[in-house]
């Protein structure tokens, strides 16, 4: 996590800071505040780069099934490619009946109640 002293020259800081200077907002709660931002910003930063490696890990298997195909490599003949696209329908299929949506839960929630 960034400390608040890092970051306070930059120019979303500084934005902040105005902000804030207008409000008459004490520097306490300024300091609480942005560090609340600066937490956050860094869960996001997190959660951003979990999902960056896997579009990463999903454009590295569509290349290299492209580059099979390129080569004429018959995939339904493979006996890896068949288990993996098997294990992945699966699991697909597992978590949309196992894990119901958000607006599934609701409604039996409203019609329990």
């Amino acid at each position: 996590m960034a400390s608040l002293e890092s970051t306070r020259s930059t120019s979303l800081s500084e934005s902040f800071s105005e902000r804030f200077d207008n409000l008459g907002v004490n520097n306490n709660t300024y300091e609480r505040t942005l560090a609340r931002i600066i937490e956050n910003q860094g869960k996001i930063l997190s959660e951003l780069k979990v999902i960056k490696d896997k579009v990463g890990r999903i454009k590295n298997r569509l290349n290299d099934l492209e580059q099979k195909m390129n080569n004429g490599f018959d995939i339904t003949n493979d006996k890896a490619f068949k288990e993996d696209m098997i294990k992945g329908a699966a699991k697909a299929l597992i978590e949309k009946v196992i894990y119901p949506e958000n607006s599934q839960i609701k409604s039996k929630a409203e019609k329990y109640v």
